[in-house]
């Protein structure tokens, strides 16, 4: 039961973060000509790009698991495709 209720709370926890990091990109003001300032956008940008690529690669091995039976694995053949693109991450 808890297993269940952690899954959630890191979802609830992901989507928090996401939101946070696209407001923050949204209205906060900055001054590109500022090399600091700039510097930090990029890495703003980089880790909200990485992160939504990374939960969306989450997201597919989630609904491949869901695919299929215990007999039936043909519906799961794209996993190991999927597999290795997280672990290129």
């Amino acid at each position: 039961m808890s297993d269940g209720f952690q899954d959630v709370s890191k979802a609830t926890k992901t989507i928090y973060e996401v939101t946070v990091l696209s407001i923050l990109l949204g209205v906060l003001d900055w001054d590109h000509n500022v090399t600091c300032v700039f510097l930090l956008w990029e890495y703003f940008v980089g880790y909200l790009v990485i992160f939504v690529l990374s939960m969306m690669v989450e997201f597919s091995i989630c609904f491949l698991a869901t695919r299929g039976s215990i007999l039936d694995t043909a519906a799961r053949a794209p996993m190991q495709y999927i597999l290795y693109v997280r672990l290129c991450e």
